[in-house]
């Protein structure tokens, strides 16, 4: 069973986040869907009908939970050789308090980060700069 990420296909940070996995995802472990398909989300995996799958990144982990956010990361980063070198920063004490709060702040102002690195954005869609 593959890993599988939801990500927000409307935030370029989000979009360039899993182009990165994509390429570092060399044993193909990790699934990435696009939340912004709702319908297929919510037929998929029903369980998360209440859930704010914009907000964050949401992650399936091979034994069938849900990882959010920074923790979602985490679970992510495990899956390629090259982010087992991130794993000691992502597990050092601490880092279960201050890796969610630095994350969610990240993800609360993506669309802002988003328009300071030139991509266009209006009402939450954003469009990649050339």
């Amino acid at each position: 069973m593959k890993v599988v990420m939801l990500y927000d296909g409307f935030c370029v940070l989000c979009q360039q986040t899993q182009k990165i996995v994509r390429l570092l995802d060399w044993f193909n472990r990790v699934e990435r869907i696009d939340a912004q398909n709702t319908t297929l989300v919510y037929g998929r995996f029903p369980e998360l009908q209440d859930e704010d799958i914009l907000g964050e990144i949401f992650v399936q982990s091979r034994d069938g939970s849900w990882l959010v956010g920074f923790f979602g990361m985490r679970e992510i980063a495990k899956q390629f050789p090259v982010g087992w070198l991130l794993l000691p920063i992502l597990y050092f004490p601490g880092m279960n308090r201050i890796g969610p709060n630095i994350y969610r702040w990240i993800a609360k102002r993506r669309y802002n980060i988003n328009k300071l690195l030139g991509n266009d954005c209006v009402d939450g869609v954003c469009k990649i700069a050339h």
